[in-house]
């Protein structure tokens, strides 16, 4: 029985040196960040400081001295400056 043992032992070693690995890996691709992945990422700064309650936090995210404009529409003319803002008071 034991030698039995033995030769499975032999013949599993045996065949696990003789196999051939795949040597030929994928490369790495390493994804840009986007002009979308930024405007993600501090919008999920404002909503992680919002629901904490942390809004000094929030603060650091807006213009010192424009503020921040709220609108309803998906444009918004940057020439036209005749907008209220919220400013810190």
């Amino acid at each position: 029985m034991k030698c039995l043992y033995i030769s499975l032992i032999a013949v599993v070693l045996a065949a696990g040196c003789n196999r051939k690995e795949n040597k030929t890996s994928t490369p790495l691709t390493v994804k840009k960040a986007t002009q979308r992945d930024s405007v993600e990422a501090v919008g999920l700064k404002a909503l992680r400081a919002l629901r904490a309650k942390n809004y000094a936090e929030l603060a650091r995210l807006f213009h010192p001295l424009e503020g921040v404009r709220f609108s309803p529409y998906g444009f918004i003319d940057p020439t036209h400056k005749h907008a209220d803002y919220l400013h810190a008071a």
